[in-house]
């Protein structure tokens, strides 16, 4: 299967054309397009399949979709972390600001954890009044 490039597309056919792809699939562009994409990955053996989806399950199962901003192609093979409910979010947060070689991207990490843990600790020093 060739690459499919969503913002080619978009280029290339226009509001009319698109009007029309959406009407014949009866989904939105981003979602045809996000759909291509996968099955690109999937051809290719990069999209690793959890299968769980049940409450009851506690491991690793699909919790959240993972949408692209820029063009709403959906995201395969990630791990959503929730660092202002979970601690365990916040060391791997700081372990990735460790070892990235982005200097901006560790100091935005560790402005981010640092902040979110003081806010958190304001929170429960104000439950104790």
């Amino acid at each position: 299967m060739a690459r499919f490039d969503f913002d080619a597309m978009v280029k290339e056919v226009g509001e009319a054309g698109i009007a029309y792809i959406e009407n014949e699939f009866g989904a939105s562009l981003a979602d045809v397009a996000g759909a291509l994409a996968l099955m690109e990955k999937r051809e290719k053996g990069l999209v690793v399949e959890i299968d769980r989806n049940d409450d009851d399950y506690d491991g690793l199962k699909v919790k959240y979709r993972v949408f692209k901003a820029r063009n709403g192609e959906q995201v395969e093979n990630c791990f959503v972390l929730r660092p202002d409910k979970d601690p365990a979010a916040r060391a791997a947060l700081r372990t990735y600001a460790d070892v990235t070689l982005n200097d901006q991207l560790k100091y935005d990490l560790y402005s981010w954890v640092c902040d979110m843990e003081a806010a958190l600790k304001g929170e429960k020093d104000e439950s104790k009044l």
